[in-house]
C-alpha cells in the first residue's frame, strides 16, 4: 500500500566523508515531492564509543603488522643462515678437491661458487 504513495527512488553513489562511508537517498512521493529527511542529532556519546573501537581496531591491526615482520625477520635471518651455510660447504668441497686434484687438473670453476658469495 505504501508503494501507492511513492514516485521514486534515487539512490546516489557511496562516498567517503571523513572515513565513514555517506550515501544520499532520495524519495519522491506523489503529489508532495522529494521529503528531506533530517539529519540525525550528533550522539556524542555513540561518538565517543565508535571512536574507542576504531582506536582499538587501528592498534591491533599495527600489532599484528609488528607480529608479522617480526616473524619475517626472524625467518629471513633462518635462510641467511642456511644460505651461508650452503655456501661455504660447497666452498669447502671445492677447496677439498683443489687439494687431493691439484689446480692444474681441476675444470673450470663453477659459477655458483662465484657468485653465491657475492
Amino acid at each position: 500500500m505504501i508503494n501507492e504513495f511513492v514516485e521514486k527512488v534515487i539512490v546516489h553513489r557511496a562516498e567517503k566523508v571523513d572515513g565513514r562511508r555517506v550515501q544520499t537517498v532520495e524519495v519522491y512521493l506523489n503529489f508532495i515531492g522529494m521529503i528531506d529527511f533530517p539529519e540525525p542529532e550528533p550522539d556524542y556519546e555513540q561518538e565517543k564509543i565508535d571512536e574507542y573501537w576504531r582506536d582499538r581496531y587501528r592498534r591491533s591491526k599495527e600489532r599484528e603488522l609488528a607480529r608479522r615482520k617480526k616473524v619475517l625477520a626472524e625467518e629471513n635471518i633462518i635462510l641467511d643462515a642456511k644460505h651461508q651455510a650452503e655456501w661455504e660447504r660447497k666452498l669447502q668441497e671445492y677447496k677439498d678437491e683443489i687439494d687431493t686434484v691439484g689446480p692444474e687438473n681441476m675444470s673450470v670453476i663453477p659459477a655458483l661458487l662465484e657468485t653465491a658469495g657475492a
